[in-house]
């Protein structure tokens, strides 16, 4: 009994350092594309101020907030694009921030940033749909797609400090390189080999003992 226990603690083990190797693929991937398409972008359009999303969990200078993001509607084009107008905090109450409704056409200049389609989260993604604004743990444009039957760019645009209409937007372009997270994922890897080198000498010194 305590020998099918021990396997099976090394088969969650193996597999789950074989997950965390794949999910830091994942993050090199990311980073490494975020270094080659991080650029600066300027368009014009209306904001969609009804499907403002608030990304909850968000920390600035050790508080509690929300990251705001509200589609712009562009001239002639069926896609909507996020712009990140930067962090609130939450209010003491509990309850969701305020957010100004901007009705004017508006320039904005920015900078486009990756979507991060591979962060863990716990639960839902998307806490409760039918009411507004959306509150989510991580941006997901096909969520968002089917909530508000709306399509989107595949990407955010980070609006600029020197922008109107926006919150504390204290930007931090890259804090790991891409080649720290594919170190970590040889890590993981190399724990996942000797945790399965490890178990087939368990199993083969267990055998050896059955025949004595």
């Amino acid at each position: 009994m305590a020998r099918v226990a021990f396997s099976i603690l090394c088969l969650f083990l193996f597999c789950l350092c074989i997950a965390l190797g794949i999910w830091q693929l994942h993050r090199y991937a990311y980073k490494k594309a975020l270094l080659t398409t991080h650029q600066s972008i300027t368009v014009r359009g209306h904001y969609l101020n009804a499907l403002t999303v608030l990304v909850q969990n968000r920390f600035y200078h050790d508080e509690l907030g929300f990251e705001v993001l509200t589609p712009l509607q562009l001239s002639h084009d069926k896609k909507l694009l996020l712009i990140d107008r930067g962090w609130i905090k939450k209010p003491n109450n509990g309850s969701l921030p305020d957010i100004h409704n901007v009705t004017t056409e508006q320039e904005i200049k920015g900078h486009v940033k990756l979507l991060n389609e591979y962060q863990f989260i716990l639960g839902e993604n998307i806490l409760e749909p039918e009411k507004k604004p959306l509150v989510v743990q991580r941006v997901d444009v096909n969520e968002l797609s089917q909530v508000t039957h709306q399509l989107f760019y595949p990407f955010s645009v980070q609006l600029n400090a020197d922008q109107q209409n926006g919150y504390v937007r204290d930007w931090t372009i890259v804090t790991v390189p891409p080649s720290r997270h594919m170190m970590y994922a040889i890590q993981w890897f190399a724990f996942a080999v000797i945790l399965l080198i490890g178990y087939f000498c368990y199993v083969k010194s267990g055998k050896n003992e059955n025949k004595r």
